[in-house]
């Protein structure tokens, strides 16, 4: 599967659009003095009004969220780690086009401002990240996942997937036949970590390990080189379609 970047755009925005209704009462921004020695983003940020005022609405998202789990220390510390990714990834932003640092900067406020700090039992819900999402909900056949994820800069690969699933012990399984030690293909392994939730995509037992211990192969779920795997934050209402 190798996306259009006007289709991969799209399913974004969707997303963005589907996962979260703004929080009021926010400043004009940005969360910095935009008077100090700054780098090349800070100023990209302070010489846009718009990604400023999303910078703004980041910060009080984020510090709403670390409030909000003072007592989960795990989800804290996960969130903590999402958002330096998402710093980090703003100077790769920058370089883009399409207006990409804006563009990164109002998936972010989305996936912070949608956050439900309701306690959780189980995978059922949605659950995002700056990739995209995954959904977890019943239907007629029992357990299905389905999920949607966009690499967020330059749109070079769309995940998609809707299939089946079963809860063996900690963790949500699919497609049910890999609970099966011996299953020959590819599946997706879901675990709760605090308040968050860990997807790991599982190479059949043949396929090359990569550095970092993972599966090194082509997973058939998502376009070239583009994986679901990564921690999920709990989100308000449903993120499919």
């Amino acid at each position: 599967m190798i996306p259009s970047r006007a289709l991969a755009r799209r399913l974004l925005a969707a997303l963005v659009l589907t996962i979260a209704t703004p929080l009021p009462g926010h400043a004009a921004g940005p969360s910095f003095d935009c008077t100090g020695s700054l780098g090349p983003v800070e100023r990209a940020v302070c010489a846009s009004p718009a990604i400023s005022r999303l910078d703004a609405r980041i910060a009080v998202a984020y510090r709403r969220a670390m409030t909000a789990w003072s007592a989960d220390p795990i989800a804290r510390d996960l969130l903590r780690s999402a958002q330096r990714a998402f710093l980090d990834r703003r100077e790769t932003a920058l370089a883009a086009p399409h207006d990409a640092l804006r563009s990164l900067h109002e998936v972010q406020v989305r996936v912070l401002e949608a956050l439900d700090f309701a306690p959780r039992t189980g995978f059922e819900g949605g659950w995002s990240n700056l990739a995209g999402g995954i959904d977890v909900f019943r239907d007629t056949t029992g357990l299905v996942l389905w999920g949607n994820s966009v690499e967020p800069i330059f749109f070079r690969w769309i995940c998609d997937t809707q299939e089946n699933a079963v809860v063996a012990g900690p963790t949500l399984i699919t497609p049910p036949e890999a609970v099966a030690p011996d299953h020959a293909g590819w599946s997706i392994r879901l675990e709760r970590d605090g308040a968050a939730l860990r997807l790991r995509e599982v190479a059949p037992p043949a396929t090359e390990a990569s550095s970092d211990g993972g599966s090194a192969g082509q997973s058939p779920r998502c376009g070239r080189n583009g994986r679901f795997d990564g921690v999920y934050f709990p989100t308000r209402g449903t993120l499919r379609p």
